[in-house]
C-alpha cells in the first residue's frame, strides 16, 4: 500500500525550507539534538556534511550540561548571554567536553561564563568537524532545535563574524524547529502541482 506521496532525505527537505524562505540561501546549518547537517550551496550544486558520531556539536550535550548546573533548557540563553568572559571549553568529544567543564566550574568559573563558552564551543565543534572544508556561503540560516538558542546564535554570529543581513534567524521559532517537516511538506506540494496523486485523505480523516 502506498505511505508517502513523496520520499526526501533530510538534505533535500532542510535545503527546500531553507531556499524557499531565503532565495539564494548560501549554507544551511542543520542542528538537531542527537545530529548536525551542513549545506552548501555553490554553483554547481549542494554539496553536505552529517555528523552522528558525537554528541558535543549537538542540542543533547547542550541540554546533559544545563541539567547538570540546574538551568531549564529553556533559561540557558538567558543565563548564559549575561557571560562576561565565556569559558575556553575543549568540548570536541561529549565525555572529556563534560569532564574540562565540571573542572572550570570546581575551579571558580561562573555558570554563565560556562554555557556561554558551551555555545562557542559547540559552534566551533560544528565548524571543524561538519563544516570541515566546506566554504561557508551567506547568507547562512540556522535550522533545528539547538538554533532556537540565543546563546548558540550569537555564537554563529560572532565566530563566523556574520552581520544581521548575513545570518537569517526566523521569527517563528516553530520554522526553525519544523525545517525538515516544513521542507518534505513543500516537496511533496510540488509533486502534488505537477500532477502527481496525493494519498492524503484530508484533515478531517485526520483530526477525527
Amino acid at each position: 500500500s502506498k505511505t508517502s506521496d513523496y520520499r526526501s532525505t533530510e538534505i533535500l527537505a532542510h535545503y527546500a525550507w531553507a531556499s524557499s524562505q531565503v532565495p539564494g540561501v548560501g549554507t544551511v546549518v542543520d542542528i538537531g539534538g542527537n545530529d548536525a547537517k551542513i549545506i552548501c550551496v555553490s554553483p554547481h550544486g549542494l554539496e553536505f556534511a552529517m555528523n552522528e558520531k558525537c554528541a558535543a556539536g549537538t542540542g543533547a550535550f547542550v541540554e546533559a550540561i544545563a541539567r547538570r548546573f540546574g538551568v531549564p533548557i529553556d533559561q540557558f540563553a538567558d543565563v548564559a548571554l549575561t557571560s562576561t568572559n565565556p569559558a575556553r571549553l575543549a568540548a570536541r568529544c561529549a565525555v572529556f567536553g563534560e569532564s574540562h567543564i565540571v573542572h572550570k566550574s570546581r575551579a571558580g568559573v561562573p555558570v554563565p561564563d560556562l554555557l556561554m563558552g558551551l555555545a562557542y564551543s559547540l559552534v566551533r565543534t560544528y565548524l571543524a568537524d561538519v563544516g570541515k572544508g566546506k566554504e561557508i556561503r551567506t547568507p547562512v540560516v540556522l535550522q533545528g532545535g539547538t538554533c532556537l538558542n540565543g546563546a548558540v546564535q550569537r555564537a554563529f554570529r560572532e565566530v563566523l563574524s556574520l552581520t544581521d543581513e548575513d545570518l537569517v534567524i526566523y521569527s517563528d521559532p516553530r520554522m526553525i524547529i519544523g525545517a525538515g517537516a516544513l521542507g518534505a511538506a513543500l516537496l511533496a506540494k510540488g509533486m502534488y502541482e505537477r500532477g502527481y496523486d496525493s494519498a492524503f485523505k484530508g484533515y478531517d480523516a485526520v483530526l477525527d
